[in-house]
């Protein structure tokens, strides 16, 4: 008996000894987060190897979605917890199925539990743009605008805002963009004749919503080319051999457009025959729109004498700037006594003389003028300063009440109508 009952005992405890304790973990939450909302930490618990602890545990995490996450590992450590560590990619967002496996000498164990990572409408992108310069008068400046998108794993609608801080600069713009590329072509067209720094805004609105938009700067530097000055045309004019000094009037004077008249101008005047003219001249205060050219007829003396006037700015040569305007024009001088000749603003040719005149103006009507004609006297302001009718073909006009300056000269016979310009000393 003593022997039969030893013999059971030691059975029943290496029976004991031999049964296998899988290990544990506790079942984890399914985790929900953000899309970009960065790195993330899960704690496991429950972690043991089913036993008296004694043996060494493996731990091991998996996904079924490995493009949702950067980062998801389990960190190294002891007892019954351990941390689990992941991070979503840039700009994804889905569900994944989360495995943790741990095993020991017995075997293993699996814990499953999922991971959402929801969608964040991110802002629409488009890359910063360099400063552009463009010459002044270049009519549109093209500018090529790239990384344009709705934002990453996306395809809202966009639209486009541009603004410029010195609208003495940019006249309009537009956009040449076709839906869902990647750049786009803006086109500023700028005022003629403008110059200087411009900040322009461009901004990518997404879904018609000025809450999710992405505003980029660039300065756009016109720099200016200058103008060359301005001058009417002057007609060919014919006067006579009288010895004395005549004048003609030269308009439409400037240094170029509004945005150079600060610059000084000077006006230079030269003839190709002093034989028949000298003393060539003109007179010219800055800021006018017209000079008085003056020049002397050599008594006796008959021909033609090209003559040139050459108006130059101060203006910066740079950038391709002009900054001189030449006009030429011919002048006859004829054998035919003290007479003037002008050439009328309409109809048939009269004859003032002397011009300038000090006490009465002398006019030679056409052939074909036989009735009486009226006279009608303006100045250059427009100002009717004399109106009188009178007879003949040689009229005889006092203008000692006049003031010194230029007068505009009126004659009506019948239905045509003469004019002219003679200056009061």
């Amino acid at each position: 008996m003593r022997y039969f009952f030893t013999f059971l005992v030691i059975a029943f405890v290496l029976g004991a000894n031999a049964q296998n304790h899988l290990p544990t973990v506790d079942q984890a939450n399914d985790q929900v987060v953000d899309e970009d909302s960065g790195r993330d930490t899960l704690t496991l618990t429950g972690i043991t190897d089913g036993g008296d602890g004694g043996q060494a545990l493996a731990l091991s995490v998996s996904s079924d979605n490995q493009g949702l996450f950067t980062t998801l590992e389990i960190l190294p450590g002891s007892g019954t917890a351990r941390d689990l560590v992941f991070e979503p990619a840039a700009d994804a967002f889905g569900s994944a199925k989360v495995t943790v496996t741990v095993t020991d000498d017995d075997g293993s164990v699996e814990m499953a539990f999922n991971i959402t990572v929801n969608p964040v409408n991110d802002p629409p992108t488009i890359d910063p743009h360099d400063d552009v310069v463009a010459l002044e008068d270049a009519g549109t400046v093209h500018v090529k605008l790239t990384g344009i998108s709705s934002g990453p794993n996306e395809d809202d609608g966009l639209m486009f805002y541009f603004y410029s801080a010195n609208m003495h600069v940019v006249d309009t713009f537009s956009f040449d963009y076709v839906a869902g590329d990647a750049e786009g072509m803006l086109n500023i067209v700028l005022f003629p004749d403008s110059a200087g720094l411009c900040s322009i805004e461009v901004k990518v609105i997404e879904d018609e919503n000025i809450l999710n938009a992405t505003t980029i700067w660039f300065d756009l530097d016109v720099q200016p080319v200058d103008d060359p000055p301005t001058l009417d045309f002057v007609d060919d004019t014919t006067v006579a051999n009288d010895g004395m000094e005549h004048y003609l009037t030269l308009t439409g004077i400037s240094a170029g457009p509004a945005n150079e008249d600060d610059q000084t101008l000077s006006i230079d005047v030269t003839g190709d025959n002093s034989n028949v003219l000298t003393g060539l001249t003109a007179e010219y205060s800055q800021g006018e729109d017209t000079a008085l050219l003056k020049f002397t007829t050599v008594p006796g003396e008959v021909g033609a004498c090209d003559v040139t006037v050459r108006l130059t700015d101060n203006g910066d040569l740079a950038n391709g700037g002009d900054n001189s305007l030449v006009r030429t024009f011919k002048v006859n001088v004829i054998n035919s006594g003290t007479p003037t000749l002008i050439k009328p603003l309409q109809s048939d040719k009269i004859l003032l003389y002397p011009n300038p005149v000090t006490d009465e103006v002398r006019v030679a009507l056409p052939d074909n003028v036989s009735n009486s004609v009226t006279v009608e006297i303006y100045s250059l302001s427009g100002e009717k300063v004399l109106e009188k009718n009178y007879s003949g073909r040689e009229l005889v006009i006092p203008v000692t009440r006049l003031v010194e300056g230029m007068y505009q000269i009126k004659i009506t016979a019948g239905q045509k109508v003469y004019s002219g310009r003679f200056l009061v000393k």
